[in-house]
């Protein structure tokens, strides 16, 4: 039996259970609800094909799907790799792949929320006993705006530790400004340019985004 296919092997090892009756070979075997013997007619390789476009198929199957259709079988009928078969079979039905649902649910398409501006639209996640960090990420360039939280909010780049403990060439305060009053225009001017930019690179994410999410995902009429 060791040079024998996977189907003689499987048939060796469930021999006890093959018996003749009426001159067809049945396999025996009892369910697990106590309803007594049951029997499975074993179908040769010519007949199977035939046999499942009967459970499927025709006009009193319905064309369920493969579970469906191997219950079905599994009353009356057996053979080696019964479900492998029946499930590549049911992939290939025309009217299966024609009718069947999509395992995707419908999502309708990705819109946009209009800001212009810092604090126009706040979104707060809420978590709780999570570990204190000293790292802050404020002066990391952000993906969707192509600026740092803190030129966006202050108008400026503000001194990270490495640029305390080993200096920095980055000028904050130009020398041409002598009071307070032309510091704020600076910084007004300074922040109206980063958030003009800011604009720009949200709306080619936003787009970008709203691409990949509709690609996705099955939009639906609203």
């Amino acid at each position: 039996m060791v040079i024998s296919s996977p189907e003689t092997r499987h048939y060796w090892i469930i021999w006890d259970t093959i018996c003749l009756i009426n001159d067809v070979i049945v396999r025996k075997f009892s369910k697990m609800d106590g309803t007594g013997d049951n029997y499975q007619c074993l179908v040769p390789k010519q007949l199977r094909k035939n046999v499942i476009f009967q459970a499927h198929d025709c006009i009193l199957s319905g064309h369920f799907g493969s579970k469906m259709t191997v219950q079905k079988l599994l009353q009356k009928y057996y053979w080696y790799n019964l479900k492998e078969e029946v499930n590549n079979y049911i992939m290939r039905c025309d009217i299966c792949e024609a009718n069947k649902f999509s395992q995707k649910k419908p999502k309708v398409p990705l819109g946009s929320l209009l800001t212009g501006a810092p604090l126009d639209c706040l979104a707060t996640d809420i978590f709780w006993q999570l570990p204190t960090t000293s790292r802050n990420n404020k002066s990391t360039v952000h993906a969707s705006t192509g600026k740092t939280p803190n030129l966006l909010m202050l108008g400026r780049e503000v001194r990270i530790p490495a640029e305390l403990a080993y200096g920095s060439t980055t000028k904050y305060i130009p020398q041409d400004i002598t009071s307070y009053g032309e510091y704020v225009d600076y910084l007004k001017e300074h922040m109206q340019i980063a958030h003009d930019v800011a604009r720009k690179h949200l709306s080619s994410e936003a787009r970008r985004h709203k691409e990949i999410y509709d690609t996705k995902n099955i939009s639906v009429q609203v």
